[in-house]
């Protein structure tokens, strides 16, 4: 979060992941209120900064709830499908090596 001399609080992208905020969340749900320069890396993309009582009054919306619960759904099939292949692998790999031992 950053206080900026208007008094108005606002809060970075960065800020927002880590909240559970997804980028597409982020697109549907806020606009950028202000733009400034990266305090740290200067040559880097200008900070995008959302103005906190904007993402308050977006997360108490029915809209946002439905969009951010199929989010989550789909970061459990995505691990569900990773934990799948690893263990596939694994098992093909086995396979392998006990082709291999076997000759």
């Amino acid at each position: 979060m950053t206080k900026e001399k208007d008094d108005n609080i606002y809060i970075t992208k960065s800020t927002l992941k880590k909240q559970g905020w997804t980028e597409n969340l982020i697109k549907s749900f806020l606009k950028p209120a202000k733009t400034v320069v990266n305090p740290i890396y200067h040559n880097a993309s200008p900070m995008l900064l959302y103005l906190e009582k904007d993402v308050e009054s977006g997360i108490v919306t029915e809209e946002f709830k439905i969009a951010k619960e199929k989010s989550e759904q789909r970061k459990q099939s995505a691990s569900k499908a990773i934990e799948t292949k690893k263990s596939k692998t694994k098992s093909d790999m086995k396979e392998l090596l006990s082709n291999i031992n076997a000759n």
